[in-house]
């Protein structure tokens, strides 16, 4: 196998490794989900990567995997996913199997994904005003004060 075939191989069981973990590895933490328990998931895809005798492994650490090579990959994709989504006419960038595997467990309706809808500073005078006003809207909360029974807004 060449090194590079090799090296696609490599990442491809990663990828697989970390998307049947990803449910764990991406959820926030709580009573049930401590840190310990995704820092013994991260071990165990480490672990799993150095038994298959992935290259990547040699001299790194579970902190490498946790902390650079899965942030990379995924900067990597959704960087390329942004810009394919953003491309008109030829020569536009195409995204692999790989990639295509890692937008489906990220979620392609994320936010992490597709970004928000916030028009750019000064691209549409209305439509930036608009979502202004929609934001300015959802932040004016009233309550009632239990003490007084006097309504407040703000």
């Amino acid at each position: 196998m060449s090194s590079t075939s090799r090296t696609k191989a490599e990442k491809k069981e990663l990828l697989e490794l970390i998307r049947d973990q990803y449910h764990i590895l991406s959820t926030q933490f709580s009573a049930s989900l401590t840190h310990e328990t995704k820092a013994k998931k991260w071990q165990e895809i480490f672990d799993e990567c150095v038994a298959r005798g992935h290259s990547w492994t040699t001299g790194k650490s579970v902190a490498f995997l946790k902390e650079t090579k899965w942030p990379g990959i995924k900067r990597d994709v959704l960087k390329k996913n942004d810009k394919a989504l953003n491309q008109t006419g030829t020569g536009q960038t195409r995204l692999t199997d790989l990639d295509r595997f890692v937008l489906d467990f990220l979620g392609t309706t994320s936010a992490t994904v597709i970004g928000l809808a916030i028009p750019k500073s000064g691209a549409y005078g209305e439509a930036e005003e608009q979502f202004a006003e929609e934001a300015l809207a959802q932040s004016n909360t009233s309550f009632v004060s239990e003490s007084y029974g006097e309504q407040y807004s703000y």
